[in-house]
C-alpha cells in the first residue's frame, strides 16, 4: 500500500484524509512543517498532500523543496484565487496544484493522473535502468575484446569468437567470461607479461 503525508492544520475537515484512505493510500497526518520534512527524510512517501495555509510556515516552499525529492508527487492545496500563478511556478517543479475547495471527485481524479503519470515513469525508469546495463555489458565486452586482442594480435571477431567459446565451455553469460577475461588479462599486464 502506498503512503501517503497530508500535511493540514488541525482544525481542517477529514475530506482529503478519506479520499487518500479510498484511494488505497496509507495516510499518515501532520500539522507541523518541521514535523513533515522530518517526516520526509524518515518515512518513504510516494504523495505529498499540502493543504494550506498552515500554522508555522509555508506551503508552498514545503512543495518545492519535497519535489525535489525522487518518486515523490506532491499536490498543493490553495485558494483558488491563487491556483493559476503558483500551477505556473511550482507546475514547474512537477507540483499539482488545486483549489482547496475542490471537490472529492476532482481530488480522486488527480490523484488516478498522478498514478497513470507515476506508471509511466516508472516504466521508463526500467527502460533506462536496462539501457544503461546493456551499455556497461557493452562496454566490459570491447574491453574484454581489446586486450585480447592487443596481447594475441587478434581481430575483433577473433577475440569475440574466443570470450563466446569460453562462456559456453565455463557455462556462464557473455559478460562474466569477458569479466574473467579482463580481469586475467590486466593481472597479465600488471606482471608485465
Amino acid at each position: 500500500m502506498p503512503n501517503a503525508l497530508l500535511l493540514r492544520s488541525p482544525d481542517r475537515p477529514r475530506e482529503k484524509e478519506l479520499v487518500l484512505t479510498g484511494a488505497g493510500y496509507e495516510v499518515t497526518i501532520s500539522s507541523s512543517v518541521c514535523e513533515a520534512r522530518k517526516l520526509l527524510l524518515d518515512v518513504d512517501f510516494q504523495l505529498l498532500v499540502i493543504e494550506s495555509p498552515l500554522l508555522d510556515g509555508s506551503g508552498r516552499e514545503v512543495a518545492s523543496s519535497a519535489a525535489a525529492m525522487e518518486g515523490l508527487d506532491v499536490v498543493l492545496l490553495v485558494n483558488a484565487s491563487q491556483v493559476d500563478a503558483l500551477s505556473f511556478s511550482l507546475g514547474r517543479l512537477g507540483v499539482y496544484v488545486l483549489s482547496r475547495t475542490c471537490s472529492a471527485a476532482e481530488l480522486r481524479a488527480l490523484l488516478r493522473i498522478i498514478a497513470a503519470g507515476r506508471s509511466r515513469i516508472d516504466r521508463l525508469e526500467e527502460r533506462c535502468r536496462k539501457l544503461v546495463r546493456r551499455l556497461n555489458d557493452e562496454r566490459v565486452l570491447c574491453e574484454a575484446k581489446c586486450l585480447l586482442a592487443r596481447r594475441l594480435g587478434l581481430s575483433e571477431e577473433e577475440a569475440h569468437h574466443m570470450i563466446e567459446r569460453r562462456a559456453m565451455d565455463d557455462r556462464t553469460s557473455l559478460i562474466d567470461a569477458a569479466l574473467g577475461v579482463r580481469r586475467e588479462e590486466l593481472a597479465l599486464w600488471h606482471q608485465g607479461g
